[in-house]
Protein backbone atom coordinates (compact mmCIF):
# COMPACT_ATOMS: atom_id res chain seq x y z
CA UNK A 1 0.00 0.00 0.00
CA UNK A 2 2.84 2.40 0.82
CA UNK A 3 4.24 2.03 -2.71
CA UNK A 4 0.80 2.75 -4.17
CA UNK A 5 0.44 5.85 -2.00
CA UNK A 6 3.89 7.06 -3.01
CA UNK A 7 3.16 6.48 -6.70
CA UNK A 8 0.02 8.63 -6.36
CA UNK A 9 1.69 11.48 -4.46
CA UNK A 10 0.92 13.81 -7.39
CA UNK A 11 -2.87 13.46 -6.93
CA UNK A 12 -4.62 16.76 -6.22
CA UNK A 13 -8.17 17.48 -5.02
CA UNK A 14 -9.08 18.00 -8.70
CA UNK A 15 -8.30 14.36 -9.46
CA UNK A 16 -10.72 13.24 -6.73
CA UNK A 17 -13.49 15.72 -7.61
CA UNK A 18 -13.26 17.42 -4.22
CA UNK A 19 -15.37 20.56 -4.41
CA UNK A 20 -13.80 23.99 -4.13
CA UNK A 21 -14.88 24.87 -0.57
CA UNK A 22 -13.21 21.70 0.75
CA UNK A 23 -9.78 22.07 -0.88
CA UNK A 24 -7.92 24.17 1.66
CA UNK A 25 -4.84 22.12 2.54
CA UNK A 26 -4.55 23.69 5.97
CA UNK A 27 -7.85 22.11 6.97
CA UNK A 28 -6.49 18.64 6.24
CA UNK A 29 -3.60 18.90 8.72
CA UNK A 30 -5.45 17.45 11.73
CA UNK A 31 -6.78 14.52 9.71
CA UNK A 32 -3.33 13.82 8.28
CA UNK A 33 -1.65 14.06 11.69
CA UNK A 34 -4.17 11.61 13.22
CA UNK A 35 -3.71 9.08 10.40
CA UNK A 36 0.05 9.22 10.86
CA UNK A 37 -0.37 8.41 14.57
CA UNK A 38 -2.14 5.07 13.95
CA UNK A 39 1.10 3.11 13.83
CA UNK A 40 2.33 4.59 17.13
CA UNK A 41 -0.22 2.68 19.19
CA UNK A 42 -0.46 -1.02 20.00
CA UNK A 43 -4.05 -1.46 21.19
CA UNK A 44 -6.77 -1.75 18.51
CA UNK A 45 -8.92 0.76 20.41
CA UNK A 46 -6.15 3.38 20.37
CA UNK A 47 -5.61 2.84 16.65
CA UNK A 48 -9.35 3.18 16.04
CA UNK A 49 -9.44 6.43 18.01
CA UNK A 50 -6.84 7.87 15.61
CA UNK A 51 -9.05 6.85 12.68
CA UNK A 52 -12.09 8.36 14.41
CA UNK A 53 -10.29 11.65 15.10
CA UNK A 54 -9.07 11.85 11.52
CA UNK A 55 -12.52 11.21 10.08
CA UNK A 56 -14.18 13.70 12.42
CA UNK A 57 -11.67 16.31 11.27
CA UNK A 58 -12.63 15.56 7.66
CA UNK A 59 -16.33 15.84 8.44
CA UNK A 60 -15.64 19.22 10.01
CA UNK A 61 -14.15 20.27 6.66
CA UNK A 62 -17.42 19.27 5.01
CA UNK A 63 -19.42 21.18 7.63
CA UNK A 64 -17.33 24.35 7.19
CA UNK A 65 -17.73 24.05 3.44
CA UNK A 66 -21.51 24.22 3.74
CA UNK A 67 -22.25 20.52 3.23
CA UNK A 68 -24.45 20.06 6.32
CA UNK A 69 -25.92 16.77 5.09
CA UNK A 70 -22.71 15.40 3.62
CA UNK A 71 -22.58 11.68 3.02
CA UNK A 72 -20.11 9.08 1.85
CA UNK A 73 -19.95 10.53 -1.69
CA UNK A 74 -18.48 13.75 -0.34
CA UNK A 75 -16.53 12.18 2.53
CA UNK A 76 -14.64 9.35 0.81
CA UNK A 77 -12.67 11.58 -1.60
CA UNK A 78 -11.52 13.68 1.37
CA UNK A 79 -10.39 10.53 3.19
CA UNK A 80 -8.56 9.26 0.10
CA UNK A 81 -6.79 12.61 -0.25
CA UNK A 82 -5.86 12.72 3.46
CA UNK A 83 -4.57 9.14 3.26
CA UNK A 84 -2.43 10.00 0.25
CA UNK A 85 -1.00 13.07 2.01
CA UNK A 86 -0.43 11.23 5.31
CA UNK A 87 1.04 8.05 3.83
CA UNK A 88 0.73 6.34 7.22
CA UNK A 89 3.16 3.52 7.86
CA UNK A 90 1.82 -0.02 7.78
CA UNK A 91 -1.74 1.18 7.26
CA UNK A 92 -3.00 -2.02 5.66
CA UNK A 93 -1.46 -4.09 8.46
CA UNK A 94 -3.00 -1.81 11.07
CA UNK A 95 -6.46 -2.11 9.54
CA UNK A 96 -6.13 -5.90 9.42
CA UNK A 97 -4.89 -5.93 13.01
CA UNK A 98 -7.88 -3.87 14.20
CA UNK A 99 -10.31 -6.10 12.31
CA UNK A 100 -8.81 -9.25 13.81
CA UNK A 101 -8.30 -8.16 17.40
CA UNK A 102 -11.05 -5.65 18.13
CA UNK A 103 -14.28 -7.09 19.52
CA UNK A 104 -16.60 -7.50 16.47
CA UNK A 105 -19.44 -5.87 18.41
CA UNK A 106 -17.27 -2.74 18.71
CA UNK A 107 -16.78 -2.64 14.93
CA UNK A 108 -20.47 -1.89 14.30
CA UNK A 109 -20.21 1.57 15.79
CA UNK A 110 -19.38 5.00 14.40
CA UNK A 111 -15.69 4.15 14.68
CA UNK A 112 -16.22 0.89 12.80
CA UNK A 113 -18.04 2.85 10.09
CA UNK A 114 -14.99 5.10 9.71
CA UNK A 115 -12.66 2.09 9.69
CA UNK A 116 -14.69 0.67 6.79
CA UNK A 117 -14.31 3.98 4.95
CA UNK A 118 -10.56 3.93 5.56
CA UNK A 119 -10.39 0.40 4.16
CA UNK A 120 -12.36 1.61 1.12
CA UNK A 121 -9.93 4.49 0.67
CA UNK A 122 -7.03 2.02 0.74
CA UNK A 123 -8.71 -0.18 -1.86
CA UNK A 124 -9.27 2.85 -4.08
CA UNK A 125 -5.62 3.84 -3.76
CA UNK A 126 -4.46 0.33 -4.65
CA UNK A 127 -6.79 -0.04 -7.62
CA UNK A 128 -7.24 3.51 -8.97
CA UNK A 129 -7.64 3.71 -12.73
CA UNK A 130 -6.91 6.62 -15.02
CA UNK A 131 -10.57 7.45 -15.58
CA UNK A 132 -11.29 7.47 -11.82
CA UNK A 133 -8.60 10.14 -11.48
CA UNK A 134 -9.89 12.21 -14.40
CA UNK A 135 -6.96 11.37 -16.67
CA UNK A 136 -7.23 10.81 -20.40
CA UNK A 137 -5.37 7.49 -20.67
CA UNK A 138 -3.74 4.65 -18.82
CA UNK A 139 -0.42 5.75 -20.33
CA UNK A 140 -0.80 9.16 -18.67
CA UNK A 141 -1.45 7.48 -15.31
CA UNK A 142 1.64 5.27 -15.70
CA UNK A 143 3.77 8.26 -16.72
CA UNK A 144 2.68 10.23 -13.63
CA UNK A 145 3.26 7.23 -11.35
CA UNK A 146 6.70 6.61 -12.85
CA UNK A 147 7.66 10.29 -12.51
CA UNK A 148 6.48 10.30 -8.90
CA UNK A 149 8.44 7.14 -8.11
CA UNK A 150 11.61 8.52 -9.73
CA UNK A 151 11.24 11.77 -7.77
CA UNK A 152 10.74 9.89 -4.50
CA UNK A 153 13.74 7.65 -5.26
CA UNK A 154 15.96 10.63 -6.09
CA UNK A 155 14.93 12.38 -2.88
CA UNK A 156 15.57 9.23 -0.83
CA UNK A 157 18.95 8.65 -2.48
CA UNK A 158 20.03 12.25 -1.89
CA UNK A 159 18.89 12.07 1.74
CA UNK A 160 20.68 8.76 2.36
CA UNK A 161 23.88 9.88 0.66
CA UNK A 162 24.17 13.09 2.68
CA UNK A 163 22.98 11.95 6.13
CA UNK A 164 25.37 10.29 8.53
CA UNK A 165 25.14 9.69 12.26
CA UNK A 166 28.11 8.61 14.40
CA UNK A 167 30.07 7.82 11.26
CA UNK A 168 27.50 5.38 9.90
CA UNK A 169 25.07 5.94 7.10
CA UNK A 170 21.48 6.39 8.25
CA UNK A 171 19.15 3.77 6.90
CA UNK A 172 16.55 5.73 4.97
CA UNK A 173 14.19 2.72 4.75
CA UNK A 174 11.83 3.47 7.61
CA UNK A 175 8.67 1.62 8.54
CA UNK A 176 6.77 3.42 5.77
CA UNK A 177 8.64 1.55 3.05
CA UNK A 178 7.95 -1.94 4.37
CA UNK A 179 5.07 -3.58 2.48
CA UNK A 180 2.15 -4.83 4.59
Amino acid sequence: LTACVESLSWVTPDHLDISLPHRRKKRFQTAIRELRKVNQFKAPLDKMICVLNSCKALYSILDRGGAKSAGADEFLPLLIYATLRANPGRLHSNITYIQRFRDPAKLITETGYYLTHLYSACMFIQNATYDQLGLSSAAELERLKAHSTRTDLATATAHTATTTVSGSLLDFADSNSVPP
